[in-house]
């Protein structure tokens, strides 16, 4: 689920008009992804909360997924690395302790 379907999903089940709300996805000149969050005219204390604590939580929510999303992603690149690297290891003539040496250069880069 991208984090912006997330967010709305959320105020979704916190607002008294739930087909109001809209996330907006902009992207800031520098590169960073903000979501803006709409939703109706008397919801907004509600997605707000006292003394902004839903309005931390959602963000605590959307930090939290970006984080997964990345580490997912590192873990998906490092297979894909650790494949690359045994097809190659696969190709060369090595002597069963330079084959073991690279294993571990492997294994200490996927650590």
């Amino acid at each position: 689920m991208a984090v912006a379907e997330l967010v709305a999903e959320l105020a979704r089940r916190l607002v008294d008009e739930p087909d109001a709300v809209r996330v907006e996805e902009v992207e800031e000149y520098d590169g960073t992804l903000v979501l803006r969050l709409h939703v109706a005219d008397g919801d907004i204390g509600k997605v707000i909360g006292r003394q902004g604590r839903l309005a931390r939580a959602l963000r605590t929510i959307v930090h939290s997924n970006a984080q997964l999303t990345a580490s997912a992603e590192q873990v998906a690149r490092a297979a894909d690395i650790a494949a690359a690297v045994d097809r190659w290891l696969t190709r060369l003539p090595l002597a069963p302790p330079d084959a073991e040496r690279a294993q571990e250069l492997v294994d200490d880069v996927l650590a």
